[in-house]
């Protein structure tokens, strides 16, 4: 049986911008892009207060605005879990909406 994300989140038609959505207890997750995504890289955003977005810092060997492909699964960056709230952001307006499966662990 397949895994059921832990949340879906989605970037509407014509946004670049996912909707808000809380970390909760999670440390680690990943997401899955869809078939028809648009943008060929993502960036994290992150906000404490759910309304005041910024890029998300890395680390290490993490990229900013990682390469992603139709139906690749990549990992949140580990500082992304340092926040209350993310947001995925595609590199282009996204053609309709899109609904991203995320995985999420503690």
């Amino acid at each position: 049986m397949p895994a059921q994300p832990d949340r879906s989140i989605t970037i509407a038609s014509g946004s670049t911008a996912s909707a808000a959505f809380g970390t909760g207890q999670a440390t680690r997750g990943s997401f899955q892009i869809p078939s028809a995504f648009t943008g060929a890289t993502v960036t994290f955003k992150v906000s404490n207060d759910g309304t005041t977005f910024t890029n998300c810092p890395v680390e290490g060997n993490e990229s900013v605005t990682p390469t992603v492909a139709a139906n690749g699964t990549y990992s949140f960056p580990e500082k992304f879990f340092s926040f209350r709230y993310g947001q995925l952001v595609s590199a282009s307006a996204e053609a309709a909406a899109r609904t991203i499966p995320c995985f999420l662990r503690d």
